[in-house]
C-alpha cells in the first residue's frame, strides 16, 4: 500500500498531565495510522480542556483524530469551543475524520448509544442535546464484549439506524455508504 503524506494532524486530548499526552504519542505510534503516512512531527495535540478556542488550528489540517474519554464532556467542549462546526465542515470537504472509543460515538448522529447499558458513560454534566457530529448515520457501540450482547440487541430494536459493535482492535472504515470492518479484535 502506498504511503500518503499528510501535512498535519489534530489530536483531542482531554488529559491535562504530561504523562497523558506522552500516553496520547504512544497510542498514536503504536496504531497503523503512523504505518499509512503519517509524519509524527506533523500531529498537533490540542486540548480541549486547557484550549479557549480553535484560532490556534491552522487551515492545512489532513486528519482529525478524536480520542476517548467520556462522550458527553468531549461533545459539550467540542462544541462550546466551536470544534463541532469545524469537524463538520472539515468532514464535509472530505477531510479524514478518525475517532476512538468516544470519538467514534460522537461521529454518529446521537451518543444516546454512550448512556447505554451496564458500561455506559455516566452523563455527569447534564448534558441535554444529545446530537452527534452527524457524520453518519449509524452508531457504534465501542469496547464490545460477547457479555454484552443482549444490551446491544435491546439498544438496536430502539433505535431506527444500524449500530455496529466493535471490540478493542477494531475499527470501522467509511467512505460513503461503503462501511467496512477492519483490524484484529484484541
Amino acid at each position: 500500500m502506498d504511503k500518503v503524506s499528510y501535512r498535519r494532524i489534530i489530536v483531542k486530548d482531554i488529559s491535562l498531565s504530561l504523562s497523558s499526552q506522552r500516553q496520547t504519542a504512544e497510542i498514536l505510534m503504536s496504531l497503523t495510522i503512523i504505518d499509512i503516512g503519517f509524519n509524527i512531527k506533523n500531529i498537533v495535540n490540542f486540548n480541549i480542556c486547557r484550549n479557549k478556542s480553535i484560532k490556534n488550528l491552522s487551515n492545512d489540517i489532513d486528519v482529525i483524530y478524536l480520542l476517548g474519554g467520556s462522550t458527553y464532556y468531549i461533545l459539550d467542549r467540542l462544541r462550546k469551543l466551536g470544534i463541532d462546526k469545524m469537524i463538520k465542515k472539515f468532514a464535509n470537504k472530505g477531510g479524514v475524520f478518525i475517532g476512538i472509543s468516544a470519538g467514534s460515538i460522537i461521529a454518529g448522529k446521537d451518543v444516546k448509544i454512550a448512556g447505554w447499558g451496564s458500561e455506559a458513560d455516566s452523563n455527569d454534566i447534564g448534558l441535554k442535546d444529545l446530537r452527534g457530529l452527524g457524520l453518519t448515520d449509524i452508531a457504534v457501540f465501542p469496547h464490545y464484549k460477547l457479555k454484552l450482547k443482549n444490551e446491544v440487541k435491546e439498544f438496536r430494536e430502539k433505535v431506527d439506524y444500524p449500530v455496529f459493535e466493535l471490540r478493542d482492535g477494531e475499527a470501522l472504515a467509511i467512505a460513503g455508504n461503503k462501511i467496512n470492518k477492519v483490524g484484529k479484535r484484541v
